[in-house]
């Protein structure tokens, strides 16, 4: 994995229920800050039909973050009710 990345927007909170694009990023680096529970990310294509799920894990885990490579249109919730959160990231 790259260890360096350009932050390209604000870090957003990912709801369960509205998906989010992310600024139409191609990257975005998720993570769960949650200190006891892990939480499933949905990556959904722009008409909310599931593309892929996969699960953050809580903080302190070694999946508490990672990058993850979309399209554009792509949009991204969780599937529960801890903040996720996510920022569009470029390699450098």
């Amino acid at each position: 994995m790259v260890d360096t990345v350009k932050v390209l927007s604000t870090e957003i909170a990912l709801s369960n229920t509205v998906g989010n694009t992310v600024n139409s990023a191609k990257m975005v680096r998720i993570i769960n800050t949650n200190a006891n529970i892990s939480e499933k990310v949905r990556l959904c294509y722009a008409n909310g039909d599931v593309k892929a799920t996969t699960t953050v894990g809580h903080k302190g885990t070694d999946f508490s973050k990672f990058i993850l490579v979309k399209e554009p249109t792509d949009i991204i919730l969780t599937s529960g009710a801890v903040v996720v959160r996510a920022t569009s990231v470029a390699y450098t």
